[in-house]
């Protein structure tokens, strides 16, 4: 029985044992394995569509081809207006050619271009309710030939007037005055050349300016009266001075003040100021009168 019972708690210890080795063994286990943390970034899903871009520098007057142009993919819901989804699509029905600068990567967009087997005509770059008038210049008026198409320029009018001074007996004399015609206008062409990517100086001739109808016929009337200059514009400038006529007394900065003739009237008028009464007295009666008093 005694041997029975020892039997019995050997066992006892050893399962014991076992348990707590296991148990400790398992602990250990799990410290020692790393916990994975599993992270999915969802991102939105961004539905694209190829877009014909230039695939070098296009000016004014160059066609496009297959081989100047590329295709790239562009967010579909930020397509630009426009645009072409295709070099084959834009080059179906003939060559096409560029109006205005298209910088590299840039999208080809119909209103940068002409249309199919069109010539890049002055009147193309003409915007919808404008005209196109041509001024002679010289190197002076084109600012030293660095007006540029593309550029804004201010329109001055230097003209002769007759005047009449005051004390001359209605002789009249001329003097010179400028007024401010126009500011703003946007230059089309510098001679033959409306490449607005052009940056060579040149001394032009003629340079034609893009105006409204109003505008058009105020110069068409200013260059038969006098001469036209141009003021270039700060690029972006968009300011509106007021206007006003600049003479000659402008130039040395003194004011004529104006001289105003005295009026003399030869005829004096007369000014009653009052009555007197008079007594006449006679031998044998008095009268009384109202006589006015008269002041010359």
């Amino acid at each position: 029985m005694f041997k029975k019972s020892i039997i019995i708690l050997v066992l006892t210890v050893l399962v014991g044992g076992g348990f707590v080795f296991g148990a400790d063994y398992w602990i250990n286990a799990k410290e020692e394995t790393p916990v994975q943390v599993i992270t999915k970034i969802i991102q939105p899903e961004i539905k694209l569509k190829n877009v014909v871009v230039a695939g070098k520098p296009l000016g004014f007057g160059m066609v496009l081809t297959s081989s100047n142009l590329k295709e790239v993919s562009w967010p579909q819901n930020a397509l630009p207006p426009g645009a072409f989804f295709s070099v084959k699509e834009l080059l179906k029905d003939g060559a096409r050619v560029v109006l205005r600068p298209i910088e590299p990567n840039e999208p080809i967009l119909l209103t940068k271009i002409t249309g199919s087997n069109e010539s890049a005509s002055l009147s193309k770059l003409i915007e919808e309710g404008h005209r196109a008038v041509t001024i002679r210049v010289n190197d002076v008026v084109g600012v030293a030939g660095f007006i540029l198409p593309g550029d804004r320029v201010d329109v001055v009018l230097t003209r002769k007037i007759s005047v009449s001074k005051s004390g001359d007996k209605g002789r009249k004399s001329q003097t010179a005055v400028a007024d401010l015609l126009l500011q703003g206008v946007r230059v089309l062409t510098i001679d033959q050349i409306a490449d607005e990517r052009s940056d060579k100086p040149l001394v032009a001739k003629a340079v034609t300016l893009e105006l409204n109808t109003l505008d058009a016929q105020k110069v068409a009337l200013a260059s038969s009266v006098g001469d036209l200059s141009l003021l270039l514009r700060a690029a972006g400038d968009k300011s509106l001075d007021l206007a006003k006529t600049v003479n000659l007394s402008d130039l040395s900065g003194v004011k004529e003040e104006p001289k105003i003739e005295e009026v003399i009237n030869p005829v004096k008028a007369m000014v009653i100021k009052t009555s007197s009464q008079i007594v006449v007295r006679r031998p044998k009666e008095s009268q009384e009168y109202k006589v006015p008093i008269v002041t010359n």
